[in-house]
């Protein structure tokens, strides 16, 4: 138990490197000196003026609200002095508001200290009140300031978890809701946690009292209920060089539904498990987001996307065990739209691109096919061999894909995951691929490439590693599947090496213009045939193989 006056999350050394970086604190000091036409001078949120307690004692509620206010009615920009302004005894909405500016000196931190509910199992646990900027036609601008979260920690099964009695008390730590006007955010960083998600055992039950058609996880992604940061149909918003305090745990941190706009260069570091995306990206059109700076051990996606004309590009992501993005309908709404997807610039230590189509029905697939997605000029390297399917990346019931100038080690592109009717085109260009650990360590998914569907690989370089073989000839075995529905591979230049190529499940080959080094051939379901292709210098004989 915590004892009164003591932190729950005391700022270390280590945190140093998440502060605000150079380049917000300029623009918040920039907010200051280059005031907007008609605005006098700043207005100083201090306790001179406003019920503000700057040292945290008291609750300070309603005097953030009535200096946020005020500037919003004179045009002033608001300014809130270094310090801990703590909300203990209510929700901070602030609706309706015309343009207004916001500015904090470093050390500013809000403290939401929430409020206990308890559960049908009697549990009690803290969660925020949250706070909300709603229905707002003004813009809005806001550089710095921390917002701590002193909700219940999430790792552990002892925090206590929502239930159809209490989800209502469940928001997001900071919001901003159908705010028409430009929405910019910078700097702002975040520390805690938001508390508890909804138990397996009770969606049913939320499920029902929400009456809501989206099971409960949707729900609760499409509501940012438990998140540091949602935005919801904000059709200009942007959030830049915002960051988690390392080790901030949450169950979502970033959402955005139904936005227009960009998220830019978030820091988060955790060395424990979040069991979570960093962010979501749902129904979402014409969005950037990019630059992050990530490190976490958790199993979950970096990010999740859905909607149309997204971009997410340069970033560097030391996440092991997580797939650096995940373009699905898993988070709803089932029947949104997606297409456009453009995924560039991303360095991951852990698996690239997934579909989890395991989380939506084939009617929700069939209604709303994901179409056009293109990966270009990315590394994915999962570096560990216990995964069940090492693939860069799963493609289930995706329509058009383009993979261009890219690097596998010790993967294949998309072999085991690119399965049903829906994917039928896969372009892979300028990409490398090739294997160096041992055969017994990779199952036959690491050596496979795409299954299914018209896959063509222009200007690609394969090695199989001969020096680690698992076949009788001293090549290692690279698979080329045509799976359950029949797939065409189309190789067009580029080069072969140190590889015996099996033809299996009835797949059709084609090589045109392929230089094969050290390499051999078994046919043992489909057809194999080489178009202007050498064999170690010398050229093979145009046409179908012969099987035997």
């Amino acid at each position: 138990m915590r004892q009164p006056g003591t932190e729950l999350f005391p700022i270390r050394a280590s945190e140093r490197m998440l502060r605000p970086t150079r380049r917000a604190v300029v623009a918040g000091l920039a907010a200051l000196l280059a005031l907007r036409p008609g605005r006098s001078e700043a207005l100083v949120a201090g306790p001179g003026g406003f019920d503000l307690d700057p040292g945290g004692r008291t609750d300070s509620a309603a005097g953030i609200v009535q200096a946020i206010e005020e500037g919003a009615r004179t045009g002033r920009t608001v300014v809130f002095p270094a310090g801990v302004y703590s909300y203990d005894s209510r929700h901070i909405a602030l609706t309706g508001l015309g343009d207004v500016t916001v500015s904090c000196e470093p050390g500013v931190v809000f403290r939401d200290r929430g409020h206990m509910i308890s559960n049908r199992d009697g549990e009690t646990f803290q969660v925020p009140w949250g706070f909300a900027f709603r229905d707002c036609p003004g813009s809005i601008d806001w550089t710095g300031g921390v917002f701590e979260s002193l909700g219940s920690t999430l790792r552990g099964s002892s925090a206590g978890s929502f239930d159809a009695s209490n989800v209502h008390f469940r928001r997001p730590v900071l919001g901003f809701e159908r705010c028409r006007g430009k929405v910019r955010l910078r700097g702002i960083g975040h520390r805690g946690n938001p508390g508890r998600g909804i138990t397996g055992r009770d969606r049913q039950a939320v499920r029902a009292a929400l009456g809501t058609d989206p099971p409960p996880n949707r729900y609760a992604a499409l509501s940012g209920k438990g998140a540091f940061f949602f935005a919801y149909d904000c059709p200009d918003i942007r959030r830049e060089d915002c960051y988690l305090v390392p080790d901030t745990c949450a169950r979502e941190q970033v959402i955005f539904v139904g936005c227009s706009g960009g998220w830019r260069n978030e820091r988060s570091w955790s060395e424990g498990q979040n069991m979570a995306s960093l962010g979501k990206v749902i129904g979402c059109r014409d969005f950037e987001l990019g630059g992050f700076k990530v490190r976490d051990t958790t199993r979950a996606s970096i990010v999740d996307i859905i909607g149309e004309n997204i971009s997410f590009t340069d970033s560097d992501l030391e996440c092991p065990n997580s797939k650096a993005c995940d373009v699905s309908h898993e988070w709803g709404p089932a029947n949104q739209p997606t297409r456009g997807i453009r995924i560039e610039g991303i360095r991951s230590t852990g698996r690239g691109v997934v579909n989890a189509t395991v989380k939506s029905t084939e009617a929700e697939v069939a209604a709303a096919p994901i179409t056009g997605l293109r990966i270009r000029d990315c590394r994915f390297n999962i570096g560990r061999t216990d995964f069940s399917d090492d693939v860069s990346m799963q493609l289930r019931g995706i329509i058009d894909v383009t993979i261009e100038a890219m690097t596998f080690e010790n993967e294949s592109p998309c072999g085991y995951g690119h399965q049903g009717e829906g994917g039928r085109s896969i372009r892979v260009r300028d990409c490398s691929m090739s294997w160096t650990l041992a055969a017994d360590a990779l199952d036959n998914n690491n050596r496979q490439l795409v299954a299914s569907g018209v896959n063509v690989y222009e200007r690609c370089s394969i090695d199989a590693n001969a020096s680690r073989a698992d076949s009788g000839d001293g090549l290692s075995r690279l698979p080329l599947s045509g799976s359950d529905l029949g797939g065409r591979h189309v190789f067009r230049g580029g080069r072969i090496t140190d590889t015996r190529l099996a033809i299996v499940g009835g797949a059709m080959v084609e090589l045109h213009g392929v230089a094969l080094s050290r390499a051999s051939w078994r046919i043992e379901e489909g057809s194999l045939a080489f178009f202007d292709c050498t064999l170690d210098g010398q050229a093979l004989p145009e046409g179908i193989v012969d099987p035997g």
